[in-house]
Parts: C-alpha cells; structure tokens; sequence
C-alpha cells in the first residue's frame, strides 16, 4: 500500500461515520438535496482539523463502494441528491420491536419505495433492488 493510500485510508477512518450520519439524518428528515457546504459543516463540528476537500473525496469513496448513492444535480452551486445510505436500510430489525423502531421501518420502506418510483421512471431499477425492495416487504409485514 502506498503511502497516499495510506492517508486516504486514515481520513476515511476519521470522517466516515460524520458523513453517513449526516446523510442518514437527512434520509429520515426527508431532506435529500443538500449542498457540499452543508456536508463540510457538519463533519467539522465532529472532526474539527480536516482539509475542506477531504469529506467530498471520501463522499466519492462511499459511492464507489456502495454505502451511499448520490447524484449531483449541479456541479456549479455543488447540489446534491441523496438516494440510499446502506447501513439505515439493511439495519437488522428484530420482532420484538418497539413502536419507534416500527415507525422508522415504516419511514425507510416509504423512503425505499420513494426512490424505487423515481429510478424505475428514469429506468435504472435493477433486480437487485427488486430483491431489496421485496425483502423490506415481507419484514414490514413480519411487524404488523
């Protein structure tokens, strides 16, 4: 491993988590576009010394490897959109679960259902995402 390997691998270590709470937090508000200032102030009130184009390059890293999906609407004013961040919709639920936890399950199924209706109209529903969206269906079910 090379030594910028190195440095992006302990960056990551440092912000990865301000950045998928700040993404989570959003997917639960209903609040999916933001701006990258928006994510920069966030990850500094945890991570106060990072350089300001660090939580962007990790962001990047994040969508490669699967744990947030994002588009930019406008690469000029830095906009973005979130989609999906992993570790809310594949959170195990168990079956003694509390009324909150029944309703942040119905959240993210409304969520998931949401952004399955806009990829399919825009033609990018995989089966993968039908598998997902089935397996939500049957654990909400499990809840009810």
């Amino acid at each position: 491993m090379n030594e910028q390997q190195e440095n992006l691998n302990r960056v990551r270590l440092k912000i990865e988590g301000a950045i998928t709470s700040f993404a989570s937090a959003r997917l639960l508000a209903n609040n999916v576009t933001f701006h990258m200032e928006d994510l920069l102030l966030h990850v500094r009130e945890q991570v106060p010394f990072i350089a300001p184009d660090s939580p962007s390059r990790i962001l990047r890293l994040l969508r490669q490897d699967g744990v947030i999906d994002y588009m930019v609407i406008s690469r000029k004013n830095s906009l973005y959109r979130l989609y999906r961040v992993r570790d809310l919709i594949d959170q195990p639920i168990c079956r003694g679960a509390t009324r909150r936890t029944r309703d942040l399950v119905e959240l993210r199924r409304q969520r998931l259902d949401t952004v399955m209706r806009e990829r399919r109209r825009h033609g990018r529903e995989t089966r993968h995402q039908d598998r997902r969206r089935a397996w939500w269906a049957a654990r909400c079910a499990e809840l009810s």
